[in-house]
This record gives C-alpha cells, sequence and structure tokens, in this order.
C-alpha cells in the first residue's frame, strides 16, 4: 500500500488506484507476451531455444542472422551455460534494457 499511496496520505485514491493497477496490466501483458512469443519460437516444444530456432525466428522476422552471430546472442542469454535459452533466460532476455 505503501507504494500506492503516492501523496503519502495513508489513503489511496482513484488515481493512484488507477497508476497501481494500469502498471500491474503492463507487466501481465509483457508477461503474456513473452510466454506467447517463447512458445511460437520453440519449436519442436523441448522447452529450449537452439541455434537453429534462434536463426530462423531473426529471418521470419526480417533480422537474418549468421550462425555466429545467433551463438553471440545465445552466449549473452544462456545463464546456465548449456548453449540453449530456457524460459527463464529468455524472459530475462526480453526484460533486459540492452534488448529495447
Amino acid at each position: 500500500m505503501e507504494r500506492a499511496d503516492l501523496d503519502k496520505t495513508e489513503k489511496i485514491n482513484f488515481l493512484e488506484f488507477l497508476t497501481v493497477m494500469e502498471k500491474r496490466t503492463e507487466k501481465t501483458d509483457a508477461s503474456v507476451v513473452i510466454s506467447e512469443a517463447f512458445r511460437t519460437f520453440d519449436t519442436n516444444g523441448d522447452g529450449h531455444l537452439s541455434v537453429e530456432e534462434l536463426r530462423h525466428v531473426m529471418t521470419c522476422l526480417g533480422q537474418p542472422m549468421t550462425d555466429e552471430e545467433v551463438e553471440n546472442m545465445i552466449r549473452l542469454a544462456d545463464m546456465d551455460g548449456d548453449g540453449k535459452i530456457n524460459y527463464a533466460e529468455f524472459t530475462a532476455m526480453m526484460s533486459s534494457d540492452e534488448y529495447d
């Protein structure tokens, strides 16, 4: 409640309520978009994005990349070092300011 009480009156007015709800909706919408994107990109359904899957996605999005560029992208996002991007890594990558 403290974060929602922007004017520090110890009460949440309608404008403050709308502000909080807008922020929550934005986060929810973003997480739904990220989830749907991951499922779409993970063409074999194994829960990971491989070099081939990521290269295919980028090509379909009109951003063809070499294997080396895709491998570098995976290396930057691959927190567990398995050479693939899992859902948590994809979410972190998509939420990062580097990819805006």
